[in-house]
Parts: C-alpha cells; structure tokens; sequence
C-alpha cells in the first residue's frame, strides 16, 4: 500500500504533526475537524484553508469519520472516553508501544 493521503482531526501535537510532515512530503491532506475547527487553542482556520479539512459535531463524532474514511488509524494516547470501536487496521499507542 502507497500512502496518499494524511487524514487528521486537526488537534494540536500528533494531529498538526501528520498533516505538517505530509505537506512537506507533497501528500494530500484533509479529514475531519470538530464542528467550527475547534482545537485545544481555539478556532484554526488553517485546518480549511491549507490542509482541507472539513468540520462537524463533536470530538467524538469527528473522531468515528475519520477512522472510517481511512484505510489506518494511528492513535496516540487514550480514547477510552470516545467510546468508539475500531476496525483494524489501527494502531494505538498509550506509551509509546504499538498495539
């Protein structure tokens, strides 16, 4: 499988990091943001304007889009509270281990 195309929810850290190393690397980029490009810092327009990102409801919900659009999931971190099942391929890294 050839990447093509970073998806990202558009939060700070992991998130900004993919879309960032992907521009750089001329792959596409895009996926869903929460409604009104809600970041940890506040609205980020950038998400629409460079990356193409697209926004709807909540964290979750963005979430479960862009796991199901992808044809990976990478996840840094604990969901748990997101409650969302995944399909593999995914995987998660809660500290630093790949599962």
């Amino acid at each position: 499988m050839t990447l093509r195309k970073i998806i990202s929810g558009g939060q700070t850290g992991a998130d900004m990091g993919g879309l960032l190393a992907a521009k750089e690397l001329g792959l596409e980029t895009g996926g869903t943001a929460p409604g009104g490009y809600k970041t940890e810092k506040g609205r980020n327009l950038d998400l629409r304007d460079i990356y193409g990102l697209t926004q709807f409801g909540t964290y979750p919900q963005r979430t479960r889009i862009n796991v199901r659009d992808s044809d990976a999931t990478v996840i840094f971190g604990d969901i748990g509270f997101h409650d969302i099942e995944l399909e593999p391929p995914f995987y998660r890294s809660n500290s630093g281990r790949f599962t």
